[in-house]
């Protein structure tokens, strides 16, 4: 009785939620739910999915086959009528007969193709499911393979890359975790997409940072090389990830030493933090700069300002900003034609919110929460404009009467959110939110476990039933009358 009782009072058992091991609770979650959406998303089903397939493919053969980017853009081109069968690529998964088209099938391309090596800096983010394409190609060349090894290569460098980048962070674990387990990040490592890379370069840069922030002594040449090895991946995937770099303007000057220039740079924060007025006014010029430099051949800044505006502020104009953009941060998937509900959306911004108060103290200039919002904001306003000079002029040349940007997409947005951890830790001043460990721990594993097996149960519903599963339940009930 003795021995029971002293172990049921065990301070380590009672208090076995305070230590969560977080990275590894991520990667369990990960590889359960990664390998689950890697085999039950079709193929061509993630957004481009057949343009990465293409580029991917070519990295290690002859020459870019166009006939694989036509085959799969024809696939990928379903009618509006979602229901019809016959429409590209859901025939075959409504009708069961994918694994015998895609699987047991040589692909027609795969024929008199010749290794070759086209690997280039620039085409670096593609890489990982490059190799898995090129071994499936070389064990049999079905699509099917293809698809499946190229992205599980991709799933596991994800995987394993952010397991490690929440590993060595020292703080933010929990709202890095949460964000590298939404749905739509989940749906995008478990595809052929480059956005792999982006999620891995902001996640390694900011687990740098955490301990940027909070180390105490110099920086050694160890840590000066690990420095720039990090800044090196940012420079792979999308250009608009470099506004992360802001995030080393803030780095406390201790780490370089006491010297004439740490002394200026202390001078100069002292000053910004003084005058925030006039800081405030120098962001906005730069953001005038901007606009006037990219709008310069369309109508200038002003028709800049108010096509961002009509985009962000105008949903009535932009019928895409709730559906695409907002809830495309969380799960908006394949065709932007089946989502998760806007309750939902809103429980799952909620979440994050606490995750990212109930951070623990650390003690982070104000200018690193300041830097935070603003390489955020930054790169949905460059992305938007970018996406309007590359997307819309080209695809409308009326352009003006749309005076929205469009193409945009709030998956580009996701793995940014990590940089909104600082302003989490300042609010924290202001803003309680009373909650044990074990509570957030139980609070964690229903958000992610609810959010991807929703996930999941919609996919099947859109991609496997010829109705998007309408009649599920009247179905379900029916089969089971029969059964009893």
């Amino acid at each position: 009785m003795n021995y029971r009782k002293l172990n049921l009072e065990n301070p380590e058992r009672k208090n076995r939620h305070k230590d969560v091991n977080v990275e590894r609770l991520f990667l369990k979650l990960a590889l359960v739910f990664g390998l689950l959406t890697m085999f039950i998303q079709p193929l061509f089903s993630a957004p481009d999915e057949y343009v990465h397939f293409s580029s991917a493919y070519s990295m290690f053969h002859t020459s870019r086959d166009n006939a694989i980017y036509q085959e799969g853009k024809a696939l990928n081109a379903v009618d509006q009528n979602v229901t019809d069968t016959a429409s590209g690529y859901l025939k075959e998964y409504r009708e069961g007969t994918f694994i015998q088209t895609y699987f047991d099938q040589k692909a027609n391309f795969a024929e008199g193709q010749k290794l070759a090596f086209n690997v280039t800096f620039g085409n670096l983010k593609r890489l990982p499911q490059a190799i898995g394409i090129l071994i499936a190609s070389l064990i049999y060349p079905s699509l099917g393979l293809m698809f499946l090894l190229g992205r599980f290569v991709n799933l596991m460098l994800y995987i394993f890359a952010l397991y490690f980048c929440i590993k060595k962070a020292k703080f933010g674990k929990w709202a890095m975790a949460a964000v590298a387990l939404l749905p739509v990040s989940i749906q995008q490592a478990a595809s052929l997409s480059y956005d792999v890379m982006t999620y891995i370069a902001i996640f390694a840069v900011f687990s740098l940072l955490t301990n940027l922030w909070t180390r105490e002594d110099k920086l050694n040449l160890r840590w000066i090389a690990y420095t720039i090895l990090v800044l090196l991946v940012l420079l792979i995937p999308k250009a608009s990830v470099l506004v992360v770099g802001i995030f080393f303007l803030t780095l406390p000057t201790r780490l370089f030493g006491d010297n004439a220039v740490t002394r200026i740079l202390d001078k100069f924060w002292a000053f910004c933090s003084r005058f925030k007025w006039l800081v405030a006014l120098v962001i906005l010029g730069l953001f005038v700069f901007y606009l006037k430099h990219e709008f310069a051949y369309y109508d200038g800044f002003v028709n800049g300002l108010q096509i961002l505006f009509n985009t962000f502020f105008r949903p009535d104009i932009y019928t895409n900003l709730d559906n695409v953009l907002v809830t495309g941060m969380i799960g908006n998937f394949g065709q932007m034609t089946y989502r998760l509900p806007e309750w939902l959306i809103v429980f799952d911004f909620i979440f994050l919110f606490i995750l990212m108060t109930r951070e623990k103290e650390v003690t982070l200039d104000t200018r690193v929460a300041v830097s935070g919002v603003i390489a955020f904001m930054a790169n949905i306003l460059m992305t938007a404009v970018a996406v309007y000079i590359t997307w819309t002029v080209p695809k409308l040349p009326g352009y003006l009467p749309m005076m929205v940007s469009l193409g945009n997409q709030g998956r580009y947005y996701t793995p940014l959110l990590i940089l909104l951890i600082p302003v989490g830790i300042y609010l924290n001043k202001y803003i309680k939110v009373e909650m044990s460990d074990k509570s957030t721990h139980r609070m964690f594993n229903f958000m992610i476990i609810f959010n991807l097996i929703y996930f999941l149960f919609l996919t099947i519903m859109y991609y496997y039933t010829k109705d998007l599963g309408r009649n599920i339940i009247l179905e379900t009930v029916q089969n089971l009358r029969h059964l009893f």
